[in-house]
């Protein structure tokens, strides 16, 4: 069971939106444990405040949002915590300048294809637009389908 949400070294300041600072793994919750495998400080933006409105678990990996961090993507594995990278948009979708806020509680989703590679799609509020990024864990996404 993953849950993000505050803990009393990283406490509730008024984040507008936020699923949190902090976010833990549990193994095994419905057999009774109640041990955090781990548990990660969320990005952010300024003094503790967070901006992560959303997150996605699948399969491997563990997708996160912020609101005003213009859809930039961080990407955790979901069985250490270890950040192994971000996204960001790219320029054709207009980079950050044309890319607004992820305000929405579900505002990324994530899903692992049959190749391997993940595909990541992020409300942009501000622009009127869904992103879609591949995640790629090998580092090259190959074409299918052609």
């Amino acid at each position: 069971m993953y849950l993000s949400g505050y803990t009393a070294a990283k406490p509730y300041t008024n984040d507008w939106k936020s699923c949190g600072l902090v976010l833990a793994r549990y193994n095994n919750w419905s057999t009774g444990n109640r041990i955090a495998a781990y548990s990660i400080n969320l990005p952010t933006l300024a003094a503790d405040v967070s901006n992560m409105v959303s997150l996605a678990v699948e399969k491997d990996y563990i997708f996160v949002v912020g609101v005003q961090t213009r859809a930039k993507v961080w990407v955790y594995n979901s069985l250490t915590g270890a950040l192994v990278g971000t996204m960001v948009p790219g320029a054709n979708v207009g980079g950050i300048e044309k890319t607004g806020w992820c305000d929405i509680v579900n505002s990324i989703s994530a899903f692992k294809t049959s190749s391997g590679q993940y595909l990541v799609t992020v409300e942009d509020d501000g622009w009127a637009k869904i992103l879609i990024y591949r995640w790629c864990p090998t580092g090259e996404c190959k074409e299918t389908g052609k």
